[in-house]
């Protein structure tokens, strides 16, 4: 299938964006701080899969889950550990939205909604 690539809008399915591949993430070690691997651990049994694949297509994936944060840790870092702020993603489509707070699928799940429409800087 097909994929279009956030950062540079090529449509290709084996596409390796260069400017993804050249960004340097920051390691400050959020990830492996204990409340963060303990809040995913929370969030991951309410939602044992991928988010967007549910919503966008209609189907369930359930491998290498990770949290996305709505609203990204770069623009919103106070609200890097606020439950309503993560859902969980497969690897592919957290690659796909990036360090973006901008969706393109429904949340369908009404908190979840509330607080990213509520925070999210117009």
């Amino acid at each position: 299938m097909k994929k279009i690539c956030p950062k540079c809008g090529i449509v290709d399915k084996s596409h390796r964006c260069s400017k993804i591949s050249n960004q340097k993430k920051r390691d400050d070690g959020f990830y492996s701080k204990y409340s963060w691997i303990k809040l995913r651990a929370r969030i991951l049994k309410e939602q044992p899969y991928c988010m967007r694949c549910l919503s966008k297509y209609g189907q369930i994936v359930d491998d290498k889950l990770e949290g996305h944060h709505l609203l990204a840790r770069s623009e919103y870092p106070e609200f890097e550990l606020e439950e309503d702020n993560i859902v969980m993603l497969c690897k592919q489509c957290n690659l796909e939205l990036g360090d973006s707070s901008i969706l393109d699928f429904e949340l369908n799940n009404k908190d979840k909604e509330e607080f990213y429409y509520n925070n999210k800087k117009k």
